[in-house]
């Protein structure tokens, strides 16, 4: 049987509803799904934990102020306030199309 493809997925607010869901698809199917980029406004406590866990390569906080107070988190990992200006983000896969193949 052919192994499944690791897909690298971006996941755009993850520290909201649906990011955290999406968050345990990639747990429950960790041979088919990888989190390359983690992006959330100013829940940076639980964005840091989430970063600790599936070590993306990249990191976004939206709101500067929010990472500023937290800096201490992120120690060690590459962090940028600008997602759509990072190469990494350039294919950004919508998240509820992934999750629809899944599903299927």
């Amino acid at each position: 049987m052919k192994q499944p493809t690791v897909k690298n997925l971006s996941v755009l607010g993850s520290t909201g509803s649906i990011g955290t869901q999406a968050l345990n698809v990639v747990r429950r199917y960790p041979d088919r799904f990888r989190v390359a980029v983690l992006a959330a406004k100013s829940h940076t406590e639980l964005l840091a934990a989430q970063a600790r866990e599936f070590k993306p390569e990249l990191i976004a906080v939206t709101d500067e102020r929010a990472y500023l107070r937290s800096e201490h988190l992120f120690a060690g990992m590459r962090v940028i306030f600008r997602l759509a200006r990072s190469p990494l983000a350039n294919p950004i896969t919508g998240l509820i199309t992934r999750l629809s193949i899944i599903l299927l």
